[in-house]
């Protein structure tokens, strides 16, 4: 790389007519030979007069030795000087009380002073002369202190002790060529004009060693912060070509330059700092080393126009840790104890370091401008190589910034470091990476041409090559402020549709605008090969929207994104790791999609980023799975992935959207919601595939759908509770979808769910069912109502039960109930099942229906059930108060047990065991049929009624009432089988009752009987069926009753008549039996397999059994009571007056009719070879009737 050749005009101007500082010392020395040409060769200080304290001059040869005495009270002599010089070869020592003392000279005369030999002093020496003061080449001046001023002082200043030089008066230069040492204090040296030569070595070891070039200068106390000054550029200038070392070094001028060698390396409090700092230009092209014992120390490099040229390294490193250095300024220019600089250039050939060489973190490095800045040089401030982070550099221009250096802040064993980048406004261009390099070697002209002018007018650009570069070596936040452009109108940042921003090192990349960001280009980061760094994007616009204008890329493991007042809208091609930020902002959103798995989480939170998302509308869109482990809040919010999770404590929160929030996992596969709590006091919609777990979820309305998969959808509960006003559920018709939402802490009101699988669902408060359709079903609440048009489908088993003894009802109105398996009605209170005005329940049940618990309730038309297993409803037998079942009709394969029933309605009740009706209150009212395979109980507090189109059918009849009235018809035994009805109080045969007996042999017939009085009324019939298919001759007692008076009844003592009732026979063949009553049809559900009935032989053989029992309690009439009146009828003309059917030829009926003494007692009616005999007792009157 070529160096540049610094022109001359950007050198310190001597004064006019004046030799340049490098002719300086020669002819300086011509001048003080001319001018001292009168003494001595070379003369020893002369003319002293002590002015405060005293002084004795002693001469050996060409050493002069000053012996001073402190004035009273004080610690410092004065003394002025006629002349003052110290020849080549000679020594000039002064002896002073104490290394604390201090000896003030003044040279009053008009010769300048040349210190070509030795000057030293036990103490402390100030040597102030307004004619110029020169150190030459060779010369040593040795002092516990030494300050040296060609400002004036004034003679009560000296006797006072007090420094404070200057009248602005015109002052000779002070020049430096030799060597100064203060062995325990400061070297200060102080003038309009003061410079130090290439050969000089000013030193001051245990103190601060200062250049101060200034118009009036005071020294309040020691080192840099003991010095004031009043300077004026550009005529006050300092400059440094030799070697100043000290505690810590100051160079204060108008205008200063250092091309020689700093160094600072002191321990003190103040140890270890260097300041160079000037009122117009300050210019380094030398060395600067800054140490405060094993820590790097601090640099500041201060002035209107700062130039760092070729040649310029500023180093405050150190071997635990980094240090300061801050070049045209302080952090973002907002120190009000630091002036800053209009423009600040570094030289691409200038080098800055802050390292951490050992063990530490790296320092910090500022590079500022007001105005312009154009950084081309190098940067580094590593980390230690045996631990430690990196550190930080600025580089900015608030109005312009030209940036192709290089910044290095990584770490061996930590974190890299941050480089800002912070100009009124930025766009990241395509561009060659020389190009900027280039044009600044190429640009010749005036200084300010060269070093301070912006390369061009346009706005600040800076190259995606040069931040390729820069993000391998440090993370990189750009940062426009809209208030440092003129009417504060910049502020933006745009990356370019044709620039590509790619890094692979794991270092971040920040973007923040003072408006807002158009990522229209590429932006990539990638995972480097090796270690654990993750590259992040950090997006941050205050007042404006986060854009991709649909052009922009963007491929990070990390995202984070936030609109302070705008929108973010990335909704174009990117490949987003993991995300977070905010839209703040009424009507704003916050929208991402990602082409792979993304997770919604705490993103460069180091930065200032954030964790989760925040906005009015969020729209996150993942291409693979999206996982949620910060918290997401806003209004109207739709997260979409192939899988959805929700991490452990992570909420998402949706107040006041009119949408609420949704989620669609609708790609397939494993989603677990159960880590954190869903909210939304609107709507929430989950939709997906597979396997989903809820946790906590509060919501007006929450609804679950099935995707689009061919694999079953199931939502379950993990940890956590649901609180939902109304939850709905289309999970379609793959097998295996369900809904499992049996927590027992849930509150859900409203339910309509339809699955092809298993769905329960509880609720510590009432739920309202509108329709449930599913596999097994389960609802369990503290209450359950379903309404009008309301339906319950189970492909299995349904069970609804409540939750608490005091409150807990099941209230089906008008619902359609169909089960495959069972229902399971188990409640803690009431089942309301219809209601008292309308509406009806029908249940078709391929199982058992069951309920367990208090009452069951139906006031209206009754329920309608049609079980493959038993129907089991109780009601509550404690309850005096219990509600009944109303009107039951139905059947089941199984046994049948209502508890609490009004009555059986149309078209009837069947099982395939055993029926068991219970009316708690009230009569048991029999309108529709009842029929069993094995028996039929029939009990009433009250009374049983059979009304007069209904019968009872099976092996066994039981009648468990004060009173059982038979207006219809009653078969024991069933259709064509031998059993028995047994009424456990009285019996009556109203109106057109009838009872059909069936006798196999005179031993084996259908019984009768009753606890208490059996009658009859006129039109009474008993229809008699020989099943022997034979003769049958002797006696039959079908019907007996206990109460008084205590007659042998036989087959026709069923009937109480008057005298002028008659009997008539008839014959005819039995009539086929009645087929099983046809319930109202129900939904056909696919049916589960259903429990096998109970055996038809075995309760066939259970009822002949009990019959025979019974017929072997009666005891059979002798034959001798059979008398030979023979009544004999032969076919049916006896009937025709009667309007009756013959019913064929082996069937005998017995009726009552109003006609005269047809019948005798003990008269013996013959038909064909079958004998039935008429006691004496048939004709007489029976006991009262009720």
């Amino acid at each position: 790389m070529m160096k540049r050749q610094i022109p001359p005009r950007f050198l310190p101007r001597p004064a006019s007519g004046a030799a340049s500082h490098r002719d300086r010392p020669l002819l300086l020395a011509v001048a003080l030979a001319a001018g001292f040409s009168a003494w001595p060769a070379w003369a020893q200080p002369a003319g002293a007069n002590a002015i405060h304290g005293g002084a004795t001059l002693s001469r050996q040869g060409n050493n002069l030795v000053v012996t001073t005495r402190n004035g009273a009270g004080t610690r410092h002599s004065a003394i002025d000087w006629q002349s003052f010089s110290v020849p080549g070869g000679s020594t000039t020592h002064f002896a002073q009380p104490s290394s604390t003392s201090t000896s003030i000279n003044r040279v009053v005369g008009a010769d300048p002073s040349a210190i070509f030999g030795t000057l030293s002093s036990n103490g402390r020496l100030v040597l102030v002369n307004p004619a110029g003061i020169t150190v030459g080449a060779g010369a040593v001046v040795d002092t516990a202190g030494f300050t040296a001023s060609t400002l004036r002082m004034s003679e009560a200043d000296a006797i006072a002790g007090r420094l404070r030089f200057g009248d602005g008066s015109a002052v000779g230069a002070l020049r430096v060529y030799g060597r100064i040492l203060a062995t325990s204090g400061d070297v200060v040296l102080v003038g309009t004009d003061v410079q130090a030569g290439s050969q000089a070595v000013i030193q001051s070891p245990n103190g601060d060693t200062v250049l101060a070039a200034g118009q009036k200068v005071e020294i309040t106390g020691r080192g840099l912060e003991g010095i004031r000054l009043e300077m004026q550029a550009p005529t006050d200038q300092a400059v440094n070509l030799g070697k100043l070392e000290g505690d810590a070094v100051g160079i204060f001028a108008g205008t200063l330059r250092h091309s020689g060698v700093i160094r600072a390396t002191g321990v003190s409090v103040q140890g270890g700092k260097v300041v160079l700092r000037a009122t117009d230009d300050a210019l380094v092209d030398g060395s600067i080393v800054a140490q405060a014992g094993d820590k790097g120390g601090s640099i500041d490099v201060f002035g209107q126009r700062v130039g760092l040229l070729a040649g310029a390294n500023l180093d405050a490193s150190g071997k635990t840790g980094g240090g300061q250095v801050r070049v045209g300024g302080d952090y973002q220019g907002e120190n009000a104890n630091v002036p800053n600089a209009a423009r600040t250039y570094v030289d691409a050939a200038a080098v800055i370091k802050a390292d951490a060489v050992q063990q530490g973190d790296g320092g910090r490095v500022i590079v500022w401008a007001d105005e312009v800045t154009r950084m081309h040089g190098q940067i580094s401030a590593r980390g230690g190589a045996q631990g430690g982070e990196g550190g930080f550099a600025e580089v900015s221009g608030k109005q312009h910034l030209e940036f192709t250096g290089l910044v290095d802040l990584r770490a061996a064993q930590g974190a890299t470091g941050t480089l800002l980048l912070d100009p009124v406004d930025v766009t990241i261009i395509r561009r060659d990476p020389n190009f900027l390099l280039d044009l600044v070697n190429g640009l010749t002209g005036t200084v300010t041409g060269l070093l301070f002018e912006p390369s061009s007018t346009a706005p600040v650009q800076i190259a995606d090559s040069h931040l390729n570069t820069q993000l391998a070596s440090a993370n990189v936040k750009v940062k426009t402020d809209s208030a440092a452009a003129a009417g504060g109108t910049g502020g933006q940042i745009t990356v370019n549709s044709n620039a590509v921003i790619q890094w692979n090192s794991g270092n971040d990349l920040s973007l923040e605008a003072d408006k807002g960001i158009d990522v229209l280009g590429t932006i990539r980061g990638t995972r480097p090969a090796s270690g654990a760094a993750v590259p992040g994007l950090h997006l941050v616009a205050k007042n404006g929207d986060i854009r991709d204008g649909g052009t922009g890329s963007i491929t990070v493991p990390e995202l984070y994104a936030s609109a302070t007042n705008g929108s973010v809208q990335l909704s174009g091609n990117h490949a987003v790791g993991m995300v977070a930020g905010t839209a703040a902002g009424a009507g704003k959103a916050f929208t991402v999609n990602s082409s792979q798995d993304l997770s919604v989480a705490s993103v460069n939170t180091d930065w200032g980023g954030g964790a989760g998302i925040s906005a009015e509308t969020v729209n996150v869109t993942s291409a693979g799975k999206l996982t949620v482990n910060q918290g997401i809040t806003g209004a109207d919010m739709v997260l979409k992935g192939t899988t959805v999770d929700l991490g452990s404590g992570t909420s998402i929160v949706s107040v006041g959207g009119s949408t609420g929030l949704r989620i669609d996992a609708s790609g397939g596969g494993v989603n677990n919601l159960s880590g954190g709590l869903l909210q939304s006091d609107g709507s929430l919609v989950i939709s997906g595939n597979g396997s989903i777990v809820l946790g906590d979820v509060r919501t007006q309305n929450l609804s679950l759908n099935a995707g689009t998969g061919a694999a079953p959808t199931t939502f379950t509960q993990g940890s956590g509770t649901v609180e939902a006003n109304n939850v709905s559920a289309a999970l379609g018709v793959v097998p295996g979808s369900g809904v499992d939402l049996s927590t027992a802490a849930n509150r859900i009101g409203t339910v309509n769910v339809q699955a092809a699988g298993d769905v329960s669902i509880a609720s510590t408060t009432a739920m309202n069912v509108v329709s449930i359709g599913g596999a097994d079903v389960s609802i369990k609440a503290n209450g359950i109502s379903s309404g009008a048009g309301g339906s319950l489908n189970a492909s299995g088993n349904l069970a609804l039960s409540g939750t608490s003894t005091a409150t807990s009802d099941i209230t089906l109105v008008g619902s359609s109930i169909s089960v495959s398996g069972n229902l399971d009605l188990a409640n803690a209170r009431d089942a309301v099942l219809g209601n008292t005005s309308a509406g009806s329940i029908t249940a078709s049940i391929a199982g058992s229906l069951s309920q367990d618990g208090f009452a069951v309730v139906n006031a209206a038309n009754g329920l309608t059930a049609t079980a493959g297993g038993d129907i089991r409803l109780r009601n509550d037998p404690a309850s005096a108060s219990s509600n009944n079942l109303g009107y039951v009709a139905g059947s089941a394969s199984g046994n049948v047990l209502m508890d609490g029933v009004n009555g059986v309605a149309a078209p009837g009740l069947s099982a395939g065991g055993n029926v068991q009706l219970i009316a708690r209150m009230g009569d048991l009212d029999v309108v529709g049929n009842v029929s069993a395979a094995n028996l039929v109980t029939l009990t009433s507090g009250s009374a049983v009624v059979i009304q007069n189109t209904s019968a009872v059918s099976a092996p066994i009849l039981q009648f468990n009432a004060p009173l059982t009235t038979v207006q219809g018809t009653l078969r024991p035994g069933g259709a064509s089988g031998i059993g028995s009805a047994t009424a456990s109080g009285d019996l009556s045969f109203n109106g057109t009752g009838t009872a059909e007996i069936d006798v196999a042999s005179l031993t084996s017939f259908d019984q009768i009987s009753a606890g208490g009085y059996i009658s009859t009324a006129a039109t009474t019939s008993l229809k008699v069926f020989d099943l022997s298919a034979g003769s049958i001759s002797g006696t039959l007692q079908p019907v007996s009753a206990a109460s008084s008076p205590a007659l042998s009844y036989t087959l026709p003592a069923l009937w109480s008549v008057s005298p002028t009732d008659s009997f008539t026979i008839i014959a005819g063949v039995p009539p086929a039996p009645a087929p099983a009553p046809v319930p109202a049809p129900a939904p056909a559900p696919v049916p589960a397999p259903a429990p096998a009935p109970t055996s038809a032989p075995a309760a066939a053989a259970a009822a002949a059994a009990a019959a025979a029992a019974a017929a072997a309690a009666v005891p059979a009439l002798a034959a001798a009571s059979v008398e030979s009146k023979t009544p004999t009828v032969t076919g049916f003309s006896a009937l025709s007056s009667d309007g009756l059917a013959p019913q064929g030829t082996n069937e005998v009926v017995l009726f009552a009719k109003r006609f005269a003494d047809e019948l005798d007692p003990k008269d013996e009616v013959e038909l064909s070879k079958h004998n039935i005999v008429l006691t004496e007792a048939a004709c007489r009157p029976g006991p009262p009737t009720n």
